[in-house]
């Protein structure tokens, strides 16, 4: 926020109320256009740790149930790899994409608010309060989506990790705390299905869900 303060700020004495919109969305296009490299670089980090911390998660629920879990099949396992890289790759395509799409709507959004104050004769200080507006709420939607598809990508995880040791059921366990919905409490302990799953889904599909699934085996 304060690269762009300082930038809108030294073009304060623009020649023109639309020379000052130019040079206000010029800085949004050149804050906004995205290094896919750097994209595909973060969406493969956050992948891989989600990844590690999945894969400890499930090991550690495997511990807990020895000795009644039998040893898992090699060959099974091998393509449960397969399946988790497929997952993997799933993830940062899904990534870049949101990322694009949301890109080009916040331009989109910030080009109009831009005309419209130009055409409204509002001074650059209520265009740039506007804007960086905007921004916060742009940035608060952001997050929301990083921990929704992280969620979902968990869950995806945990399902092809239980599927493989021969866990086609789960119980539905909550975070346990004031911010779980009301309809994943009442599901707290209960026994699903994988492929008969709630409404909503398995937990970690539904929007922006923390719950996790305990293996049960029959």
């Amino acid at each position: 926020m304060r690269r762009y303060r300082e930038a809108v700020s030294k073009r304060a004495d623009a020649d023109s109320p639309l020379d000052l919109v130019t040079a206000i969305f010029g800085i949004l296009r050149s804050d906004f256009e995205p290094d896919l490299n750097a994209v595909a670089a973060a969406a493969r980090v956050a992948a891989s740790d989600t990844d590690t911390v999945n894969r400890n998660q499930v090991a550690a629920q495997m511990e807990a149930l020895l000795p009644t879990v039998p040893p898992p099949d090699p060959k099974v396992m091998r393509q449960v790899e397969k399946i988790l890289e497929r997952n993997h790759r799933q993830f940062i395509r899904q990534s870049q994409k949101y990322i694009e799409k949301s890109r080009r709507a916040l331009l989109r959004e910030m080009r109009k608010i831009a005309v419209d104050y130009y055409k409204q004769g509002a001074s650059a200080g209520a265009l740039e309060q506007a804007l960086i507006e905007r921004l916060q709420v742009s940035q608060s939607r952001a997050r929301r989506i990083a921990r929704d598809q992280v969620g979902k990508y968990f869950g995806a995880l945990t399902e092809t990790r239980h599927r493989s040791v021969g866990a086609n059921r789960y119980e539905w366990q909550t975070a346990g705390d004031e911010r779980v919905r009301s309809s994943h409490a009442d599901r707290d302990g209960r026994v699903y299905s994988y492929d008969d799953p709630p409404f909503d889904g398995n937990p970690g599909e539904p929007i922006n869900c923390r719950c996790t699934a305990i293996p049960v085996f029959d």
